[in-house]
Formats: C-alpha cells, structure tokens, sequence
C-alpha cells in the first residue's frame, strides 16, 4: 500500500475521527474542569459559612509531630481557631459507622482556656454512609445542648447512653466520635495550640 493510498484508506479516516474525537473531549474536560473546580481555600469557606452562617476569621493551627491526632475511634486532619469567639475549628474523622467513617467539622467550644463542649457541627463526607441524609441540623444540634464536664464522651449513636433515633444510628455514631475526637484533640494539646495560635496571629 503506498502513501497515497494509506490517506485514502478507511483506517486513515478511523483513525483522524478517534484523535478528532480525543482532542475535542480533552479540550471540554479542561475547560469544565476550570468551572467546576473548587479550591481547598473555598471548600474550607464553605464549610465556616455553614457552621457560623457567615464568615469569621480563623488562624490555622500547624498540625506538626509534635501533635497527637489519632484517637481510638477518630483522628483530626485540621486544625483552626476562630478569632471572632476563641473556639476551636476541628476537622474531625469518627469511625464505626456503617459502611465507612464519617468527617465532621466541629467547633469545640471554650471557657477561657478550658473545654465547655460541643457547639455547631457540619458532615463533610460521610464515604459507605447510605442513610446520612436522615441525618439534619437538629440532630447535629443535640451536642451542643448535652451539659459538658471533663473527659465527658458524646454516645447519641447506636449503642449510646444518650442515644437518639436519627434513622442512621450507625452514622451518628461516628458523628460522636468524631466530636470525640475535636475535643480529645484540643484537650490533649491545648500548650501546643496556644503556642502555635499566638504564633500565627
């Protein structure tokens, strides 16, 4: 088969009509690739406008070694405290959930330099949980107004001494560990965090 030939071949067109095809699909995947994207910086306003309903400034606590972060039934990725109140912005993962774990924001409310509790929450990604949605701001409400002492544990899940019928009994409670965790977090390493919070302000 000579050159000629080969461009006038029905394999030359197969393939002209596969790379037209590639090329207009990769230039749509960039182009709503560049207006759906969601930067962490706005994910992360989000979630504070969803917790406060409105912006508030917050300094980011460096999550060095120095930190302990991992938990019996829950670990912290990030870390903030929020300057408008002087509460802590936690972002918590519970686990034993149903069919995975459940990361939650949660601010921990303070008393000067001491825990008070639970206040607002808000489910970031709940991956397995097929029933989260069952799950509304009321509910999430229930922690803030359960009475705090020191080294108190949230249970309003499946198995808990304060449970409450949610429909996904299992989700909340990883929901509790996850508020478990913000406030073992901030307990455990309230020098470090008021080192590193006045560093950054």
């Amino acid at each position: 088969m000579t050159a000629k030939q080969f461009f006038k071949s029905q394999a030359f067109k197969c393939i002209v009509v596969l790379l037209s095809i590639l090329l207009v699909c990769g230039i749509l995947l960039t182009i709503f690739n560049s207006l759906f994207y969601v930067s962490a910086e706005e994910k992360f306003d989000r979630a504070v406008k969803k917790i406060y309903g409105k912006q508030v400034e917050t300094v980011e606590i460096k999550l060095t070694d120095e930190f302990t972060t991992k938990f019996s039934n829950s670990s912290v990725s990030e870390a903030y405290k929020v300057v408008d109140d002087g509460n802590y912005l936690i972002k918590s993962t519970g686990k034993q959930g149903f069919g995975g774990d459940v990361t939650c924001w949660v601010v921990v409310r303070m008393d000067g330099n001491t825990v008070a509790g639970a206040g607002n929450i808000a489910i970031d990604k709940a991956s397995g949980e097929s029933y989260v949605s069952k799950i509304d701001k009321s509910e999430l409400a229930q922690f803030s107004k359960i009475e705090y002492t020191d080294g108190f544990e949230y249970e309003l899940g499946k198995d808990g001494k304060d449970f409450i019928a949610t429909g996904a009994s299992y989700t909340m409670r990883a929901i509790s560990n996850a508020v478990n965790g913000a406030i073992a977090f901030v307990s455990v390493n309230s020098a470090l965090i008021t080192i590193t919070g006045d560093d950054a302000q």
